[in-house]
């Protein structure tokens, strides 16, 4: 009866660490990849800031081939979108909120129910090529979103290394 107890009184102390320790976790949360493109930076900010040409490197339809993908009126720069419903990716939108040409873009995400986030991309020229960085940022609405920002790196950090790759073969070609 004692080591019932013992096993017990062990769980239930895990349990509440685990639920206290979230109130210790960070409100906001990101995850940010870099990779070196051998290309002209024309080509490659253009596959980044035409959402039409997202869909040639994105990790996610390579995940969610099934995904219907609406494009909105714009299709590039500025005010560009899109939206996709996918049994694996889910809902969301993404529409482009700053397209600077070789500097950056940045991409407000919105999943619906799940959340909003912002996405940026930076471009910066080195010697035959540019580095190109891709991060992802957003904030905890609730308590449960603090778990989520905390398992955030192994969570996308291997999409977002898949889709730098994607996007580094399609450009070098």
């Amino acid at each position: 009866m004692k080591i019932i107890k013992f096993i017990l009184f062990g769980f239930l102390s895990l349990v509440l660490v685990f639920l206290l320790s979230g109130f210790f976790l960070p409100s906001e949360y990101g995850l940010e990849r870099t990779i070196f493109i051998q290309a002209n930076k024309e080509k490659v900010f253009d596959l980044v800031n035409d959402v039409e040409k997202n869909q040639l490197w994105s990790p996610w339809r390579a995940k969610d081939p099934e995904a219907k993908v609406t494009f909105g009126e714009k299709k590039a720069g500025l005010g560009a979108s899109y939206s996709w419903v996918g049994p694996v990716s889910g809902s969301g939108t993404l529409t482009i909120t700053k397209s600077e040409p070789f500097q950056t873009i940045e991409n407000h995400l919105d999943f619906g129910d799940m959340g909003k986030a912002e996405a940026y991309w930076k471009f910066s020229p080195k010697e035959k090529g540019m580095d190109v960085t891709w991060g992802f940022t957003g904030k905890a609405e609730g308590y449960i979103d603090r778990y989520f920002g905390a398992l955030i790196e192994p969570f996308l950090g291997p999409d977002y290394e898949a889709g730098l790759s994607k996007l580094k073969a399609i450009a070098e070609e």
